[in-house]
């Protein structure tokens, strides 16, 4: 029998906002439902799971971005001192959560050089530990009960390994055969920085008792190798990484170093995710090939080494065996003008028998305000590219931006909420 909420939900559809609201504020404090993963033939989908059940889920929501520093270096500084607002945070959740969307994807900021003495990092700098920075953690965790009192689940980002005396010790040491660009994940140190740096991220959230409202981890936001540096740069040579020795002179062995560096480094860092919370979702967000040029060329070896754009992201149909979640990142662009079924295409996506087992989210996907005439067609445009990927077997979708007005792409609340009031899932198609 429907309780008196859904009753009124099946008959006064105008009435779904409220209702929603009205939900939230009688289970504010209470637990969110697990998020799970729900195999099927046409592609793996999401369950949330509590003591009632367990019923289907639907990520889409935004990224939420607060960029502050150097105007043409800025980074993330949504949780850090002097920078974070709840009274803003809870008016953006109030928004998001009665518009029915269901996540809120966010950024920790791990520390740069250039702009650390600007903005806040999660660790403190100094401390030869790697400790947490208790007023970022203190920010963060206030960010997470508002959202669990919203019931919305959030997507963290843990991009990278810590700025830090501590974090830098780990990660420089050894590998003289990986050049800065390439340390992240092929670098046995800067792995080892990074997995420490994860674990204790989420033991701090669990300790807190919020691993519920995380949806999943992020554990790197769009990776690549450089062949601007070592050992990609190189043509000849054997060269020593995290994942084994190769030949630089050999486009196989040049193909496996990428693939086992990845691997290693991702697999490295679900485990620390995992080490603490077994049921977690784990996920790594990758742009194609094509976004950089390099269509066809995924099997090449990073081959040719003096292309214009010199990255290298990792082969997509890989990360179906690597990770829980395949998170996916595609921009509408008028000078690299791909449909939604031409990027599908090139990833061979029909094909990849994995994803009946393995989730594929779009984690982000969005515009850029020069190439839109105005708000109300780019709203059309991204509500069209979104719903392509969905209707290819794609689980869910955030856009980039909610509101980060100082960036050139276009977002969810200027022009009175145009663009996230087309976006929300309860507008109907």
């Amino acid at each position: 029998m429907k309780s008196p909420i859904e009753h009124l939900k099946t008959i006064f559809p105008a009435m779904l906002a409220v209702m929603i609201l009205w939900e939230h504020c009688l289970l504010a404090g209470t637990q969110l439902p697990r998020i799970m993963t729900s195999p099927g033939p046409d592609g793996c989908r999401f369950t949330a799971v509590d003591s009632t059940g367990s019923r289907t889920f639907m990520p889409i929501g935004n990224s939420l971005v607060l960029l502050a520093g150097p105007e043409k270096t800025p980074d993330h500084a949504l949780f850090s001192r002097g920078f974070y607002d709840p009274g803003r945070m809870d008016r953006t959740l109030t928004d998001m959560s009665a518009k029915g969307y269901t996540v809120v994807r966010v950024f920790i900021f791990k520390g740069r050089i250039f702009v650390r003495h600007i903005i806040e990092p999660v660790v403190i700098l100094t401390n030869s530990t790697g400790e947490l920075n208790s007023v970022y953690m203190s920010n963060f965790f206030d960010f997470l009960d508002r959202a669990r009192d919203h019931w919305l689940h959030v997507q963290v980002v843990l991009d990278g390994y810590p700025d830090s005396a501590y974090y830098l010790s780990l990660a420089t040491n050894g590998s003289p055969d990986v050049d800065p660009m390439n340390r992240e994940d092929m670098a046995a140190g800067a792995i080892e920085a990074k997995r420490q740096y994860i674990e204790r991220v989420v033991r701090a959230v669990k300790d807190r008792g919020h691993l519920q409202t995380v949806f999943c981890w992020e554990i790197s936001n769009e990776p690549s190798f450089s062949t601007e540096q070592k050992p990609f740069s190189m043509s000849r040579g054997v060269v020593g990484t995290a994942a084994g020795i190769f030949d630089m002179s050999l486009p196989n062995s040049r193909q496996a170093c990428a693939d086992a560096n990845f691997s290693n480094s991702f697999c490295t860092g679900r485990k620390a995710v995992r080490s603490v919370d077994p049921q977690a979702l784990v996920s790594v967000s990758v742009f194609s090939h094509g976004a950089v040029r390099k269509a066809g060329l995924e099997t090449a070896g990073l081959l040719p080494i003096d292309m214009k754009n010199k990255l290298w992201p990792p082969r997509f149909r890989l990360l179906y065996a690597w990770l829980d979640v395949v998170d996916f990142h595609a921009y509408i662009s008028k000078s690299n003008p791909a449909t939604p079924r031409q990027i599908l295409e090139e990833l061979d996506f029909a094909q990849i028998a994995e994803r009946a087992v393995k989730p594929t989210i779009l984690g982000e996907f969005g515009t850029h305000r020069k190439e839109q005439p105005n708000t109300i067609t780019a709203a059309q445009e991204l509500h069209a590219w979104r719903q392509d990927f969905l209707d290819a077997g794609f689980a869910g979708a955030n856009l980039f931006t909610w509101d980060t007005t100082n960036m050139s792409r276009v977002t969810a609340i200027e022009d009175g909420g145009i663009v996230g009031d087309r976006l929300s899932p309860i507008a109907g198609k």
